[in-house]
């Protein structure tokens, strides 16, 4: 009897293609089903009985009062799909991009568009490679998690490796057998490990802490981070001052770099492999997926032209190089592997929220590495991840209850073109195919504000203080009749309330209001948190710490003597892209702060306060995500330096 695979049927479109390692899938034109049939194995039968199983095999045939979208709902998500695709396709700067959809774990849709290189030919498909940036700690998470569910006890033994694949350890650790636990602290596996400046009231993380993004670990040291293939160096033992321990707290899908190499570190003591071959013999080869690679062998783009390939220090966290048919082939593992290699939920960890004990913010929802949808809405839950890597972009999207997967990769920073619209599309279309409603219309933009945004549970209603530190500087805020005003690098707006008792932004050019698209995305609202006074910032699906409230301290003192312009003398990729290459330390009303001027035509400049350390340090003030980073002064050659995360600014 002949076995029958049933898909959507493939129609021919500019753009569309299928690869050999994915079954051909819908693109998205027209309202049709059609069948696609594939003799697996000969034998006698007919092809009416295969018509007859392949109409069984979809619902829709087989059941004309199936509940869920019409042919035409159908054909219009799909075509609203279809149109956003073709109006990024039209951006001059995105050269090269795909999208693939998983419906029920497997793929149901994917086109792609452009080319590989500005410079060159090749057409951009789903072989295409580019950098994972924060996906590739994937790898991490699920080997983690494979660790744990099999119960393992790490042995280990002195003696240094054991074959070229393992890992020497510590003689800390001779003797000791421990079952690998998620709770441990880190210092427990690594007892090794300094991290400075751990105040008493805060403990070393554990690794769950770590997948669930509230490790309290500083992002780590930025010098350095991105470097031309031929000049990454290793992070050094002196720089493990600047994996800071500050307050945990839900970093809002934004992972620290420091804490998944720490993790990685933690993996190989448990196990004794290095941790490609952890990451292989737990993931990929039971998976039947192919070996992450880490070659930095990639083209990239700003602005519509070729910039040099980047290879990232942060090889475990941030380094893997893929493509999105790779992508696709794991997100399928993720929704669909059996469970006898990693049951479902355990996977399931990272698309949904985890407890949360004791966390600084007290509302946050956060997942196994993924970043949750903080609002409640009309879609189910949705759990997204990013590359956040120079001039590429590469997402993830998953709603688990319904195994719908959206997936793109594009060769072009997100700031020169914005894959976000068509992924919104892409998975409105996949949710009516299952059968969701969406009150949304189809066309709705990719991060509007809700009408009404709840206050975070845990917190108290308070009015503005008369000045934050917040992660974008200074923020001085007054009132002005029924209203307030805020200002914020040299900018002023205008704070209209909302009914629900959050704050719109308009901004103040000659005292008159101006409304900019993006200012209609985010919100604001002053809140209490036990005594602490924090501004929180919401967006269409998150609410995060701002800052906080800042009292002028006496540190003003401490700082005199390194007042000046200085001038940033190691400048590397990162920084040459963000054209930031002087900065001015200087008082502001009594208080401490770094003015950063930001490129533009009309430059806005950030001052960024601080607070006084010890000796001839000054942490970054106020309390909120990416807060609390350090500052260190010396004199060396007889010149007054500024340091910062490993970048080295002269006085002038």
């Amino acid at each position: 009897m002949m076995m029958v695979r049933v898909f959507s049927e493939p129609r021919p479109a500019s753009g569309s293609v299928t690869s050999g390692s994915m079954p051909p899938c819908q693109d998205g034109r027209g309202s049709g089903r059609g069948v696609w049939m594939e003799r697996i194995n000969g034998g006698s039968g007919s092809w009416l009985l295969s018509l007859v199983l392949a109409m069984l095999w979809l619902p829709g045939w087989a059941n004309e009062r199936q509940v869920g979208p019409t042919a035409a709902t159908q054909a219009g998500h799909w075509r609203a799909l279809d149109m956003a695709f073709s109006e990024l396709a039209s951006q001059r700067r995105a050269v090269g991009f795909g999208v693939v959809v998983l419906v029920d774990g497997k793929p149901y849709w994917q086109r792609v568009h452009g080319r590989v290189s500005a410079d060159a030919e090749p057409a951009f498909d789903l072989d295409t490679r580019l950098p994972w940036g924060q996906l590739s700690a994937l790898y991490l998470t699920l080997a983690a998690l494979r660790l744990e569910h099999q119960g393992v006890v790490a042995d280990l033994r002195a003696g240094g490796r054991r074959s070229d694949s393992e890992v020497a350890i510590g003689p800390s650790n001779i003797g000791e057998r421990r079952r690998f636990d998620l709770d441990v602290p880190i210092t427990d596996w690594l007892p090794e490990l300094r991290i400075g400046r751990v105040p008493e009231r805060f403990r070393a993380a554990s690794v769950r802490e770590i997948l669930l993004g509230r490790s309290g670990l500083a992002m780590g040291r930025l010098h350095g981070r991105y470097c031309r293939p031929e000049l990454c160096r290793a992070i050094g033992d002196g720089d493990g001052e600047w994996y800071a321990l500050s307050e945990p707290m839900v970093l809002g899908g934004l992972q620290s770099a420091a804490a998944m190499e720490i993790l990685a570190r933690v993996l190989e003591r448990v196990s004794g492999l290095a941790i490609e071959h952890l990451i292989e013999r737990e993931v990929t080869a039971p998976l039947g997926l192919p070996a992450p690679s880490y070659r930095p062998d990639f083209v990239s783009h700003r602005k519509g032209r070729v910039t040099p390939t980047l290879a990232t220090r942060e090889r475990s966290a941030l380094g893997v190089v893929g493509s999105l048919a790779e992508l696709t082939a794991l997100a399928e593992a993720l929704l669909g592997a059996d469970d006898d290699w990693l049951p479902w939920s355990v996977r399931e960890r990272l698309f949904t929220a985890q407890p949360l004990s004791g966390a600084a913010m007290p509302w946050a929802r956060a997942a196994y590495l993924f970043r949750l949808s903080g609002h409640a809405g009309d879609e189910p839950g949705l759990a997204s991840l990013s590359a956040f890597y120079p001039n590429a972009d590469v997402r993830i999207q998953v709603v688990p209850e319904w195994r719908i997967a959206v997936l793109a990769a594009g060769n072009f920073d997100p700031e020169d073109a914005r894959l976000g619209p068509v992924l919104r599309a892409a998975r409105l279309a996949a949710l009516a195919e299952v059968g969701v409603p969406i009150a949304e219309p189809v066309d709705a933009v990719e991060d509007r504000l809700p009408d009404t945004i709840p206050a975070p549970a845990g917190l108290a209603e308070d009015d503005f203080a008369a000045r934050y530190a917040t992660v974008f500087g200074l923020v001085d805020v007054r009132p002005e009749g029924s209203a307030h005003t805020a200002t914020a690098a040299g900018w002023n707006f205008t704070l209209d309330r909302r009914a629900d008792g959050w704050y719109r932004l308009r901004l103040r050019v000659l005292r008159i209001p101006i409304g900019l698209s993006f200012l209609d995305r985010i919100t604001v609202r002053p809140m209490r948190r036990d005594g602490q006074r924090l501004l929180l910032m919401a967006t269409a699906d998150d609410t995060v710490v701002l800052g906080s409230a800042l009292i002028a301290g006496s540190a003003s003192r401490q700082i005199e003597p390194w007042l000046g312009r200085y001038r940033l003398v190691n400048a590397d990729p990162l920084a040459e892209q963000s054209k930031i290459d002087r900065v001015e330390v200087g008082i502001d009303a009594g208080i401490p702060v770094v003015r950063v001027p930001l490129p533009g035509l009309v430059a806005p400049t950030l001052s960024i306060p601080l607070e006084h350390e010890s000796g001839d340090l000054f942490q970054v003030a106020g309390f909120g995500p990416g807060l609390g980073e350090r500052f260190r002064f010396d004199r060396s050659d007889g010149e007054a330096s500024l340091w910062y995360s490993g970048y080295r600014l002269q006085r002038e």
